[in-house]
């Protein structure tokens, strides 16, 4: 969940750059019409290590506009 507001894309996708994890999709899904309520942002990697997650979500967490602790659910493809 984060602030609705111009720049959070980019400074969370900088991220990701920066740890060379490749994103394969995102999803902004507005909760709300209300321009103060926070929004969640659904992110979608290619194969990746736990460790290596785990080192940008703990960066992203500390970002000012992210309004609580990020969620990691594991996608398997079989």
């Amino acid at each position: 969940m984060t602030e609705d507001k111009p720049g959070v894309l980019s400074s969370i996708t900088n991220y990701f750059s920066d740890f060379d994890i490749s994103v394969k999709k995102i999803h902004q899904l507005p909760e709300s019409s209300e321009a103060d309520k926070p929004i969640p942002i659904i992110i979608t990697t290619h194969n990746i290590k736990k460790e290596k997650l785990s080192n940008v979500i703990n960066k992203i967490e500390g970002l000012e506009f992210v309004k609580e602790k990020i969620t990691v659910l594991a996608i398997h493809d079989n």
